[in-house]
């Protein structure tokens, strides 16, 4: 289960920072109206646009894939798959 830093609660709406920090939509837009920084690192600046749904993520990785590039990013689409599959399920 992943916790979002934030709440402490099972991430539902995934959203991750650039710095690899995985947080419930809400609570990250929440934090970033009032911060310019990520909640778990400090990296700064950070903003709304900066954040990437997992699905959009999986979907840019699997198009990245039909083109050649490196085959170890294959282990990366499918972790993200992974994670897509258990949120669809979760609810």
């Amino acid at each position: 289960m992943n916790l979002c830093r934030v709440c402490d609660c099972e991430i539902s709406i995934r959203h991750g920072t650039p710095c690899g920090h995985s947080f419930c939509y809400l609570c990250i837009k929440r934090h970033l109206s009032g911060h310019d920084t990520c909640p778990v690192c400090g990296r700064r600046p950070l903003s709304m646009k900066d954040l990437v749904g997992l699905r959009s993520s999986a979907k840019k990785w699997d198009s990245r894939i039909r083109m050649g590039e490196d085959p170890k990013i294959l282990r990366v689409l499918y972790r993200l798959k992974r994670y897509i599959k258990e949120d669809r399920e979760s609810g």
